[in-house]
């Protein structure tokens, strides 16, 4: 066989079957990349809009508890809307665990929050023991933000 012939049927292989291949394998490796980054963000979007509606939760607290201790001291049952917003604390952790392990440091600081809002609520009616008891749920509150900003820092990073 002669060096033409050889030439030109590497070509053909080369150009018929060995370069469709290269790049259909090129191309699904950029689709995968891709989705892959895709879901990431998704995940970072879906993170950021639980831990946004954590903060929004979390800043009505000192609202909610004030009221609540008000209402207890005066004799009277803890106010509906209080309850409401104490069961939306709670539900909002059980959304974190959907997203974040229960070892993640988003989610220990949430149930350090939700910890310092029991000790609030059997606080009622104590004014020394509310007021010490709303200092710890605001100082929990605020090392749940800053470790909620890591986390979506560090998530966008990636």
């Amino acid at each position: 066989m002669s060096s033409a012939t050889i030439i030109g049927i590497t070509g053909i292989t080369v150009s018929g079957i060995v370069g469709p291949f290269v790049a259909a394998w090129a191309h699904r490796r950029g689709d995968k990349q891709r989705f892959e980054r895709e879901q990431l963000r998704r995940h970072r979007e879906d993170l950021r809009g639980v831990l946004d509606e954590g903060a929004l939760l979390l800043g009505a607290g000192q609202t909610n508890l004030r009221l609540a201790h008000e209402a207890v001291s005066r004799g009277e049952a803890e106010p509906a809307d209080v309850r409401e917003w104490a069961s939306e604390v709670h539900l909002l952790g059980q959304r974190l665990l959907l997203r974040l392990s229960r070892e993640d440091p988003v989610v220990a600081k949430y149930e350090q929050v939700r910890a310092a809002l029991v000790a609030v609520g059997e606080s009622y009616g104590d004014e020394s023991g509310y007021s010490q008891a709303v200092d710890a749920f605001e100082a929990r509150r605020s090392e749940f933000l800053e470790e909620a900003r890591a986390a979506l820092e560090r998530s966008g990073a990636q």
